[in-house]
């Protein structure tokens, strides 16, 4: 069990210390919710875990009320803490993947279906000639979608 609880707790601050160094910010972010999240789970499911085996007996936890209340509020504030992020960050995955999936399904109704292929080819816009070097039938440049057959170059 060790093991386990120190992969997932290295694994996650290793990737914020070389996402920190390559200043990569979001990435770090996303590293440090990973492994606020573990260490959130594993100190829940060690509590849970020596209260049922009766490592902690019950009578003693009748007569610390202070500090279980303390410590239940404690890991309330944790799971919240954590979970506001998460929570964030999955809805951000949702939308992409709904505008990637209404994207696709838009292109090939444009396009024809059918067995259409439907790459996308993602453009920055900020270049000062913009291109996308791969034959494509579309491109996604921010909210807006362009439509072509073959090669597409801006």
């Amino acid at each position: 069990m060790g093991v386990a609880i120190a992969v997932h707790l290295a694994m996650p601050l290793t990737a914020i210390g070389l996402m920190l160094e390559e200043q990569r910010w979001t990435l770090a972010a996303g590293a440090f919710t990973l492994f606020g999240a573990n260490l959130v789970g594993i100190t829940i499911a060690a509590a849970a875990v020596l209260i049922v085996t009766g490592f902690v007996p019950l009578p003693r936890l009748r007569t610390a009320t202070t500090g279980v209340v303390a410590g239940l509020i404690g890991a309330s504030l944790a799971v919240v803490a954590v979970a506001i992020p998460l929570g964030i960050a999955y809805n951000r995955a949702m939308n992409t993947t709904r505008t990637q999936a209404a994207v696709t399904r838009r292109i090939a109704e444009t396009i024809g279906g059918g067995n259409s292929v439907v790459m996308l080819c993602r453009v920055k816009t900020t270049a000062a000639r913009p291109r996308c070097r791969r034959s494509v039938v579309a491109a996604v440049l921010m909210d807006d979608v362009a439509v072509a057959r073959g090669d597409l170059a801006f």
